[in-house]
C-alpha cells in the first residue's frame, strides 16, 4: 500500500463520513470553484473543524493543524490515485535544472490531475530523512482573496510526512514565495506558543528543496507529448485526466478507482538520450566529433511581444516564458514496450 493511502485511511477513521461530505459540498458548490482545485480549504476546515475538541492547549491545537494540511493535499489525490514514475536519468536530469526569475504560475496551474503522486526515490531532504515520494495539489482559501495555493505533502517512514506550501502569485520568484511561506510558518507558531518550540527553517535549504518538486511538477505539467512522455501501465499511450463522479440515488459521488494508475515519465526521452550517448561513445570516424545527444535543461526566456515589435523592438512588450526540458540531437523515437 502507498504512504498516501495509509495516510487517507487514517482520515477516514478520524473522520468516517468525511468523503461523503466532501462529494455533497462539491456537488452543491463547485461551479463557483476554479477547475484547478477539487475541494477548497475552507470548505474542508469547515468539516473538520467542528469534529476536533475545542478545549484543547497549544500543542494538542498544533496536532488538530495537522489533520487539515494531510487532509487538503491528499483529498485531491483520493479520487484520482495516480502515481507519477521517471526515468531515472531524465529524473536526475530535471530535478537538477535551475528555476530562475518568476515562477511559471500559468503552467503550475496546469496540473494533469487535481491530485499527483510522484515518487521520488531516496530523495535527502532538509529534515535529514529520505523521502520517496510527494503529493501535491492546487488550493485556495477566501482568506487570501482566493490567492492559488500550491501545497506539497512529502512522505516518509510509514505514515510520517512534512509539508510545504507556496502562494503562486505572478512576479514571485522561488526564493520569494519561500521566504513568504516561511514567515508565515513563523508567524503560526509563535501564535501557537507550542511547549517545544519548532526548528527554525533554513531558506536556502528549503528553496533547494522545494525547487527539486516544482522541477518534477513543472514536467509533467508541459502540454506537448514530445515532453510529456507518460504511458499508463498497460503500456497504451494515454494521459491522465481528472474523473468524472458517479450519479447514485445519494447523488453525484467520487469513488477512488479500484487500482492506482502508475504513469510512466520520461521513459521514451531516456531510451533516447542512453543510445544517443551510446551510439557517440561508439563514433570512429571523421574530423569533428559528432553531437552528443543531451538533455536541455528548462529555463527561462524572454521574448518580446507585440504588433510591430518584429522591425521594431520599441511597440514590444518584454514577455517571460518558460521553455521546457527537451532532448538536443536525438534520433527518431525508438519503439518501446512496457518498462
Amino acid at each position: 500500500m502507498l504512504r498516501a493511502e495509509l495516510q487517507l485511511a487514517l482520515i477516514a477513521k478520524q473522520f468516517p463520513t468525511l468523503w461523503k461530505e466532501v462529494d455533497e459540498r462539491r456537488a452543491e458548490r463547485s461551479r463557483s470553484w476554479p477547475s484547478w482545485c477539487f475541494f477548497p480549504r475552507d470548505e474542508l476546515k469547515a468539516i473538520i473543524d467542528p469534529r476536533l475538541p475545542s478545549n484543547v492547549n497549544h500543542d494538542q491545537r498544533d496536532k488538530q493543524l495537522t489533520w487539515l494540511k494531510m487532509a487538503t493535499t491528499l483529498i485531491p489525490w483520493r479520487v484520482c490515485r495516480s502515481v507519477y514514475r521517471f526515468d531515472p536519468d531524465i529524473y536526475q536530469a530535471v530535478v537538477n535544472t535551475s528555476i530562475r526569475g518568476q515562477l511559471p504560475v500559468d503552467l503550475l496551474l496546469k496540473l494533469p490531475e487535481w491530485g499527483v503522486y510522484i515518487e521520488t526515490p531516496g530523495r535527502d531532504t532538509y529534515y535529514g530523512v529520505k523521502s520517496d515520494a510527494f503529493v501535491a495539489s492546487l488550493n485556495f482559501s477566501s482568506e487570501d482573496n482566493g490567492q492559488p495555493m500550491l501545497n506539497m505533502l512529502s512522505l516518509f517512514g510509514k505514515t510520517e510526512f512534512f509539508t510545504e506550501w507556496l502562494f503562486l502569485k505572478e512576479g514571485f520568484t522561488i526564493e520569494e514565495s519561500v521566504n513568504e511561506a516561511l514567515e508565515r510558518h513563523r508567524i503560526a507558531n509563535a501564535g501557537l506558543k507550542l511547549s517545544t518550540p519548532q526548528k527554525e527553517l533554513d531558506s536556502k535549504e528549503v528553496t533547494a528543496h522545494v525547487t527539486k518538486l516544482l522541477n518534477l511538477l513543472l514536467y509533467i505539467c508541459q502540454t506537448d507529448s514530445e515532453f510529456l512522455d507518460v504511458r499508463s501501465a498497460d503500456g497504451s499511450d494515454s494521459v491522465p485526466v481528472n474523473p468524472l463522479p458517479t450519479k447514485t440515488k445519494n447523488g453525484l459521488r467520487y469513488f477512488p478507482p479500484k487500482k492506482v494508475t502508475v504513469w510512466e515519465c520520461g521513459f521514451r526521452q531516456g531510451l533516447e538520450l542512453r543510445r544517443g550517448l551510446s551510439e557517440h561513445s561508439e563514433y570512429q570516424g571523421g574530423t569533428h566529433k559528432s553531437p552528443v545527444t543531451h538533455i536541455r535543461a528548462g529555463h527561462w526566456h524572454t521574448y518580446n511581444m507585440g504588433k510591430g515589435s518584429r522591425n521594431d523592438p520599441s511597440k514590444g512588450r518584454r514577455v517571460l516564458k518558460w521553455i521546457q526540458t527537451i532532448l538536443v540531437n536525438a534520433a527518431k523515437k525508438p519503439k518501446c514496450g512496457n518498462s
